[in-house]
């Protein structure tokens, strides 16, 4: 079996389209994540003071992934 020019461009191009695909992907993901993260802090679960402090709400309500997602926000904004 040959495999002419046309084809092999085709090829190229829907790889091509697969990795931009793949990389939008991981950007929206990751907006995604961060947007989630502003969300709970602005939400009263904690209070930040710029280059001062960040305070988390620690209650056993809280969960565990969201304190997580608090923390690094914390973190993100120090």
């Amino acid at each position: 079996m040959k495999i002419n020019l046309k084809d092999a461009f085709f090829v190229v191009c829907y790889l091509s389209l697969l990795f931009v695909a793949y990389q939008n992907s991981n950007s929206i993901e990751q907006k995604v994540d961060s947007v989630r993260q502003e969300n709970t802090f602005n939400n009263g679960i904690g209070f930040y003071m710029p280059g001062s402090s960040c305070v988390i709400k620690a209650t056993a309500d809280i969960e565990i992934q969201r304190f997580k997602d608090m923390m690094a926000v914390c973190a993100a904004r120090h």
